[in-house]
Order: structure tokens, then sequence, then C-alpha cells
């Protein structure tokens, strides 16, 4: 998942990788009960270059949870830079 910005102050990146990072963890945990997650992996980056951000999140899930760790991950990512853009273009 990818979102294209203008160039940024090295603050406001900070605050939106932060923010997007916490919003995937909290969008995780809200589904799936956090002792049947067996690893969580999230990463938020910039490409100063490019001027955009991008989220990866990684999951392994216990069998007894019964979600898709794939189509989580994706929603997980999705929020988090639902949350990156409100910190990016609300400032």
């Amino acid at each position: 998942m990818v979102i294209e910005v203008k160039a940024l102050p090295l603050e406001l990146v900070k605050e939106a990788c932060e923010v997007g990072e916490s919003a995937a963890r909290k969008y995780v945990t809200s589904k799936v009960n956090e002792r049947l997650i067996n690893s969580l992996d999230i990463q938020v980056k910039y490409e100063e270059e490019e001027v955009l951000f991008s989220v990866d999140v990684f999951i392994d899930l216990s069998p007894l949870s019964g979600v898709d760790p794939e189509r989580l991950a994706d929603e997980a990512a999705d929020a988090a830079l639902s949350a990156i853009d409100k910190i990016v273009r609300g400032k």
C-alpha cells in the first residue's frame, strides 16, 4: 500500500510513521486476541525522493484465530495509510 505526498518536514514524517504503526497495531489487535498473534511486524517507510509512504504488515497467527492473516495484514496496512493520510493532509 502506498500514499504519494509533497515533500514534508522531518518532524511530520516521524509523527506520520509513528501514527501509522500504531494504527496498524490497533487494527490487528481489535480483530484478533493478542494471545493468538505469534508475531506481528509492521514496517512504515517514507521515501523522500519519490515522496511517498508505504506500509507492510506481516502477521503470523495461531490457526485457532480463524482469521486470514494476509487479509488482516492488508486491512491493517490500509488503516495505517488512512491514519498517515490524516496526519499529512491535516497539517
